[in-house]
């Protein structure tokens, strides 16, 4: 048996486990289809569809472990990190969020039996974001 390859099988197997890890989403961290929208932990990927003409990308997630609100929470505190602002009060099912630019996002989270469900969305790259002024959500 020739051990001149072990290494390099060794390494390729790292290679092939780290990219695994990366793609069930196993962390926060970011969406291939949504860059700019962070992935609660622990979520799962169940469905991806991509941007095209006339429609914004999505993702369907869901989060086991845990509970409807945490999730909001959760996105309460990072997207002003990653500079969206929420337009809608922060507490409904569906929270829109803009950005400086005036670019769009939502964060949809409902339970469905003992399921979070989580929906996330931003605007289309090649479509025009539109400067505005987002509605303070504590005057609803």
């Amino acid at each position: 048996m020739d051990r001149s390859r072990t290494p390099l099988t060794l390494a390729l197997l790292g290679l092939a486990v780290a990219l695994g890890v990366g793609a069930c989403r196993g962390g926060a961290g970011e969406s291939g289809a949504l860059p700019r929208m962070p992935i609660h932990p622990g979520a799962q990927l169940k469905d991806s569809q991509p941007a095209q003409a006339d429609r914004d990308p999505l993702e369907f997630y869901l989060v086991p472990g845990t509970t409807a609100e945490a999730v909001r929470a959760w996105y309460r505190a990072e997207m002003p990190k990653r500079g969206w602002i929420a337009s809608t009060p922060e507490d409904d099912d569906v929270v829109i969020y803009y950005d400086a630019e005036g670019c769009y996002a939502f964060v949809m989270v409902s339970e469905v039996e003992a399921d979070v469900q989580l929906q996330l969305s931003h605007q289309r790259a090649d479509a025009p974001c539109m400067r505005q002024l987002p509605v303070d959500p504590g005057s609803r």
